[in-house]
């Protein structure tokens, strides 16, 4: 028989998530070592002691923080290339998903770009990275499956999974903080282009079209 929460878990469990968003906010714009405990406590509108009775330390809490975001993050965009569609498209739907995902989670975006910057992980001791390169599999397999089709015109599904990841997540952070030095479009079509896919295959989309790409329903949004 499951588990039924309790009021007592849902407010443990929406402290954990206050405690952990406004840690993100602190990290992302100060750094983590210019962000005390207490500035935290500050942040979340809590006593400071209290977030020693959710986390020994701050460097548990930071671990916790990453863990929690590359989990999230990778999970929605891990559906995104799941679903039933051609190569071209899975890539769409899955930059179309991490564009709404990193401008309604902008500090949690800063940290899933600065912990996920390497792959295969550099940090085999540690659990965190774990869903990211099974994304990252994901996201190989999808290009492998179009080179194969003749619609992804690259000659390794490694490497093209790599840049596909660098270069949308530099990307999109320059969409977030400084708009006016791309052209209007969508994470997509930026992404692609720079890395010489084109939507060819479509007779809507010819090469250089900007395509209007539907985002992600409301219900995808993780916190």
């Amino acid at each position: 028989m499951a588990h039924k929460s309790t009021r007592r878990d849902r407010n443990k469990a929406r402290h954990r998530a206050e405690i952990l968003n406004a840690a993100a906010m602190l990290f992302a714009n100060r750094g983590y070592n210019s962000t005390p405990m207490v500035a935290i406590a500050e942040a979340a509108d809590f006593a400071v002691g209290t977030l020693y009775r959710f986390f020994k330390d701050k460097s548990a809490l930071r671990e916790e923080l990453i863990q929690d975001t590359i989990e999230r993050f990778c999970a929605a965009m891990a559906s995104a290339l799941s679903q039933p569609a051609p190569p071209l498209s899975q890539l769409d739907h899955y930059l179309c998903t991490k564009e709404s995902i990193f401008s309604r989670s902008r500090d949690r975006a800063v940290i899933y770009v600065r912990e996920t910057s390497f792959w295969p992980q550099e940090r085999p001791d540690l659990c965190l990275h774990r869903s990211h390169t099974q994304l990252m599999q994901k996201l190989e397999a999808v290009c492998e499956r179009g080179i194969d089709a003749g619609t992804i015109f690259h000659s390794n599904a490694y490497s093209l999974a790599l840049t596909i990841e660098a270069t949308s997540n530099a990307l999109v952070q320059v969409m977030s903080n400084v708009p006016s030095r791309l052209p209007q479009d969508t994470l997509a079509n930026l992404t692609l282009m720079a890395i010489g896919q084109s939507y060819a295959e479509h007779p809507r989309n010819p090469v250089g079209s900007h395509r209007k790409v539907s985002a992600p329903a409301e219900d995808a949004v993780f916190y």
